[in-house]
């Protein structure tokens, strides 16, 4: 994903964004799985910076190669590591928003991560008043740095369940929380209206792609249009930033 990432797509760094433990379906991570996965992620960082992680992992494939492969593959080897080695990757979660608002991961252990998002994935029929106290509750919890596709919506399978996006946007302001455009073609969202209504009322937004294979970066540029629909400029997108700047601006 971090190959693809850099090399195909020109991104300078990507959050890991699993399920957690509630939704068993998805596998969802535990926090022993969570703790494990940051400290892999910072591993390959480590190695990124010191241009060992391709390096080693081509030179296995290049055992068996001929003089004339090895040195293509030299070649491309070198190209990733100068490509990759300002590259980070960051450790995070989409934690899932639980019925009474609550999180299904410790604070301690969400504390560990670069970023941390939380979504709504269940409990979709419930009165807007429930609905929208959820996301209230979620934004507020100091661990939470950015409200994942915030109202849920499927294109052409689901509407997503009501919220009062008005209101979440003043508690996102209040709390310093991000809200998410999702780029995945069947989510966009926020959609263009209430990206308006952030834009207008200063709330920052991120653009994600979703991923769950290195191709989908390409839903990006949905994101970016659906962006330009609400109005939102690049000083509106958090992860436009360099990723310190980025990392010093959340919560």
């Amino acid at each position: 994903m971090a190959l693809s990432a850099k090399v195909k797509f020109g991104l300078e760094y990507i959050a890991i964004t699993d399920h957690t433990k509630s939704l068993k379906l998805t596998h969802g991570l535990d926090e022993e799985q969570i703790l494990d996965q940051a400290n892999k992620i910072s591993e390959i960082n480590d190695r990124l910076k010191l241009n060992q992680y391709y390096t080693e992992r081509s030179s296995k494939k290049n055992i068996n190669k001929n003089n004339k492969n090895n040195k293509n593959n030299h070649h491309h080897n070198h190209t990733h590591r100068s490509l990759l080695g300002n590259f980070r990757i960051l450790s995070s979660a989409e934690v899932n928003i639980m019925k009474d608002g609550s999180l299904d991961v410790a604070n301690n252990v969400l504390d560990k991560l670069d970023i941390v998002g939380a979504a709504i994935h269940s409990s979709f029929v419930q009165p807007i008043e429930v609905q929208t106290d959820r996301l209230i509750k979620a934004a507020q919890n100091p661990s939470i740095d950015i409200i994942f596709h915030p109202t849920g919506r499927l294109i052409n399978k689901r509407e997503g369940y009501p919220v009062n996006v008005e209101k979440l946007i003043e508690v996102a302001k209040d709390t310093d929380t991000v809200l998410e455009i999702d780029a995945h073609y069947d989510r966009l969202d926020l959609k263009d209206e209430y990206i308006r209504m952030a834009v207008e009322n200063n709330i920052k937004l991120v653009i994600d792609s979703d991923a769950h294979h290195p191709v989908h970066f390409a839903f990006l540029k949905l994101g970016i249009g659906q962006a330009r629909r609400g109005w939102a400029k690049q000083s509106d997108i958090l992860n436009t930033l360099p990723i310190d700047t980025l990392l010093k601006s959340l919560k």
